[in-house]
């Protein structure tokens, strides 16, 4: 029997990835720019969110309401994904009392062709997740453009946007090209992400109309906190842990994450 030894791409340094390494670079650009949306647009929005809910229902609470909402939208992301993945586990393996085996008969290139399937199966997971995350995220921006009135506030907001939502949209496509996803599952979640911008702007019209402003805004900070909790995921235990880890071009990754922050962060202050 042979037994065959099989070492992942973290612990082999003559291997660096499927990918090209423009893509791996630019994978690190985006965790850089997925983090600075966290930290300095989403969680502030999310917390001011709240904080006007409080305070229009006239609640005084000290306990941080926002962030554990955006702790229960992470934890939906990762029982999601550990379910799904626990399913495929089971229906893949074959049912074998492992330790009644003889030592030689055991074939690791098995062990390994099952653990590249649930890593392919999860990075797509992942990246509908991230779907999901952003273009929630670009939904909120559009009710934002939709509930101003004055023509001044309403022409700045939406240069903001559009900028930021260009920079958004070419890390998606990224991260959507990396997952090994259909060119036609690729432009149907593209197309899906762009819309959402229009399509908030004319919620927010419908909404300044005919919902009271309490109720918008709570249903907004709620949604807001679990896109984040969402984001959050996405961010540190898919792009940043895989490609941070990865061998090789060490200053050069840790040089691009800083540049996606630095650009984010550059377009909240213009944004202000």
């Amino acid at each position: 029997m042979k037994l065959t030894v099989a070492f992942s791409a973290h612990n082999d340094p003559t291997r660096k990835g499927n990918a090209p390494r423009f893509l791996r670079l630019m994978s690190c650009f985006a965790g850089g720019v997925f983090l600075s949306t966290c930290l300095l647009d989403l969680l502030p929005e999310v917390q001011a969110g709240f904080t006007k809910v409080f305070e229009d229902s006239r609640i005084q609470i000290d306990y941080p309401i926002a962030e554990l909402v955006i702790i229960i939208g992470f934890l939906l992301v990762l029982t999601v994904e550990q379910t799904v993945l626990s399913c495929e586990e089971k229906h893949r393996l074959p049912s074998t009392n492992v330790m009644n085996m003889p030592l030689l008969d055991i074939d690791s290139s098995d062990d390994e062709s099952v653990d590249n399937r649930n890593t392919e199966f999860s990075a797509r997971l992942r990246s509908f997740a991230l779907l999901i995350a952003l273009s929630l995220h670009s939904l909120f921006e559009g009710l934002a453009v939709g509930l101003r009135n004055e023509s001044t506030g309403v022409v700045r907001l939406f240069t903001a946007v559009a900028i930021h939502k260009c920079i958004l949209a070419f890390s998606l496509g990224l991260k959507m090209v990396q997952s090994k996803l259909s060119r036609c599952t690729i432009l149907g979640s593209c197309l899906c992400f762009a819309v959402t911008s229009p399509l908030g702007v004319g919620l927010g019209i419908v909404f300044d109309a005919v919902l009271s402003d309490f109720t918008s805004v709570a249903v907004t900070a709620i949604l807001q906190a679990i896109a984040t909790g969402t984001l959050f995921y996405i961010t540190f235990l898919e792009v940043l842990t895989n490609e941070i880890n990865a061998f090789g071009d060490r200053f050069w990754k840790t040089l691009c994450v800083t540049i996606g922050v630095v650009s984010m962060a550059s377009l909240v202050i213009i944004s202000e």
